[in-house]
């Protein structure tokens, strides 16, 4: 079982010291609903994902790798 996409998404973010308002920004999006994303209770669209993934600079094989790696896979 890997580790949800939100929850990756949001421990990068932090990691790169990133505020969230930035991100919403950057990728045009309310923050409100970067917010949602990030707390899982709405879900991302592929094109919202993708942004995210060229944003952070994060290959989507590597993101995956990431959720096996932070589940203990």
């Amino acid at each position: 079982m890997r580790k949800p996409a939100y929850e990756v998404l949001k421990e990068i973010r932090k990691e790169k010291g990133i505020e969230i308002e930035e991100v919403a920004y950057a990728i045009q999006i309310p923050v409100k609903e970067l917010v949602s994303i990030e707390s899982g209770s709405r879900l991302i669209l592929t094109r919202q994902f993708k942004e995210l993934l060229d944003y952070y600079e994060i290959r989507a094989s590597d993101f995956i790798k990431r959720q096996e790696i932070e589940n203990g896979e």
